[in-house]
């Protein structure tokens, strides 16, 4: 069975989207869409743009379900492809993708719900500067022995479990620059800061995750098309689920994308496809477990080799 991925911040890249939407109908409706929505020609967005997290938030979003348009139009057409039966799932912001993908909100919703995001999340780093880092090649446990430390309790925390060997940390930046060293003096193969500002997915975003939960509140739910999975729990989210309740938890909770892909492997997906710019995931998932099938779609070649899986 399949999985449909969603690439998380990080993957983007001036000019990105631009072969796929000159190539395929259903990808330049989705560009023309969120251009419409946002006022803003996201198809063309400067270098510089993409450096904020604003833009860049919207970018990969609409990158990510333009993507996800162009293939799910074209296995429409194939009678053994019912996708009301795959799972859903997206790394960090591509979570919200995976709603976009799986019909829970509508694409004008989902854009300004983004926005209003990625405003608090820029609102919260001003408030409490925060820094992130990958460190590679040191294990789980070790990791957290060094961050249960008095000096880091409470104020450094393991985020994204990306997959075996490679974890990230987050906290405010004083305290994770210090860990980050420390952690390369224990050991650590590679301890490398992420280009960001916050302390994200951590309690320190929790002020931002009551405004994101009130303004979610007004917005209207539906239900999914698909089978979605959750970064908080690494499991398949529960019908009848408080999704103003779920974003909050999102923005404050670790990424535990390793978990979640084995969840889905459990449940009998073996086959997974990344929507987005830049196929991390893709990498990701091979490392996690080289038995599993994986690809993406960013551009019409990718598009035809991932219709064939």
């Amino acid at each position: 069975m399949k999985a449909f991925v969603f690439s998380g911040q990080g993957s983007q890249k001036e000019g990105m989207g631009q072969a796929l939407a000159s190539a395929n109908r259903a990808a330049a409706q989705i560009y023309e869409e969120a251009s419409d929505t946002v006022g803003l020609d996201v198809l063309n967005l400067s270098e510089q743009q993409l450096q904020q997290t604003n833009y860049a938030q919207l970018a990969i979003v609409v990158m990510s379900l333009a993507s996800w348009a162009s293939y799910s139009q074209a296995v429409d057409n194939y009678i053994d492809n019912d996708l009301s039966t795959s799972a859903y799932a997206g790394f960090s912001l591509g979570e919200y993708s995976a709603l976009g993908a799986c019909r829970v909100l509508k694409l004008p919703q989902l854009l300004k719900l983004i926005s209003v995001r990625a405003g608090l999340m820029q609102e919260a780093a001003l408030k409490q500067p925060g820094s992130m880092y990958a460190v590679i090649g040191m294990s789980e446990s070790l990791i957290d022995d060094l961050l249960l430390q008095p000096d880091y309790r409470d104020r450094v925390f393991p985020v994204n479990y990306n997959c075996p060997g490679q974890l990230v940390i987050s906290g405010a930046a004083e305290y994770t620059d210090r860990a980050a060293d420390d952690l390369k003096s224990a050991g650590a193969r590679r301890v490398v800061k992420l280009n960001v500002n916050g302390a994200f997915h951590t309690p320190y975003m929790s002020e931002a995750a009551e405004e994101l939960k009130k303004y979610a509140g007004k917005l209207e739910f539906a239900k999914p098309f698909g089978l979605i999975y959750s970064n908080k729990d690494a499991a398949l989210v529960p019908s009848g689920v408080d999704w103003p309740q779920r974003l909050y938890d999102h923005m404050c909770s670790p990424v535990r994308w390793s978990s979640e892909i084995l969840a889905m492997r459990e449940d009998g997906f073996c086959q997974f496809i990344e929507f987005g710019y830049g196929r991390v995931l893709t990498g990701l998932i091979r490392k996690i477990d080289r038995g599993l099938i994986a690809a993406a779609v960013e551009d019409p070649d990718t598009l035809a080799a991932a219709l064939k899986i």
